[in-house]
């Protein structure tokens, strides 16, 4: 699906709720959430191609297939979660504070799998 027709589809889904946004702002997601995409996946590809190995190749098409950025927005609540999801990494300091409960979680300060909801708990508005 292209940026542009995923975007549309954003728009739509949106339109008229309290989470409307406009067409300009929904294909700034879908560039965001494609280049959020490559910026991971590219260093695994370039890893896979010094070092070929059948187990890890998988893992990543696995990867790859689940984190598809524009999968098919088929329902209000999934456009809703994108928004929220945006606002949250743009307009906020969760990137930060995510990378400091990894951090807790390597030290053993934090249990793991808790550096999600350590970095919500604590995110603040970026002024």
């Amino acid at each position: 699906m292209s940026k542009e027709s995923w975007a549309g589809k954003l728009f739509d889904y949106l339109y008229g709720t309290p989470y409307a946004i406009t067409r300009e702002l929904a294909l700034e997601i879908a560039d965001q959430r494609v280049n959020d995409y490559y910026t991971h996946v590219n260093p695994l590809l370039a890893e896979l191609s010094i070092h070929y190995d059948p187990k890890k190749r998988k893992r990543v098409d696995e990867y790859r297939r689940s984190k598809q950025p524009l999968r098919d927005i088929e329902s209000l609540e999934y456009a809703k979660r994108i928004v929220k999801a945006y606002n949250r990494h743009v307009h906020t300091n969760y990137d930060a504070l995510l990378a400091e409960g990894h951090t807790l979680e390597r030290n053993n300060e934090i249990a793991p799998g808790e550096a999600k909801e350590y970095a919500r708990k604590r995110m603040r508005p970026i002024c």
